[in-house]
């Protein structure tokens, strides 16, 4: 499925058949034939093209941050014995025997 490679591809077929009835239903039914979207969402793209825009901008993982540590500094470490002292201090002995059971 790498008919469309961006969002731009998607609009640019969108804004290629603006007003003309018979071509908007031709990229509809190129969806649902080839790219199995059974329900089109022409109307709801070219009305929220914005919100489109900013989905994809905010869902797109950053890779362009400098990261100083490694993947072992990101490993939780826990001191059971102090864990389970202060569990104890506030009465959780149940959470003390899942934590025991570990």
């Amino acid at each position: 499925m790498d008919e469309y490679k961006s969002l731009d591809e998607i609009y640019a077929a969108i804004d290629d058949c603006e007003g003309v009835a018979k071509k908007e239903k031709e990229l509809n039914g190129f969806w649902k034939e080839y790219l199995g979207i059974g329900r089109s969402p022409l109307k709801a793209l070219k009305t929220n093209r914005e919100m489109v825009y900013l989905s994809e901008k905010l869902a797109t993982m950053k890779r362009d941050i400098d990261i100083s540590c490694g993947i072992e500094d990101l490993k939780l470490r826990v001191d059971i014995e102090k864990l389970k002292e202060e569990l104890g201090r506030y009465e959780m002995f149940s959470l003390i025997k899942e934590v025991e059971n570990l």
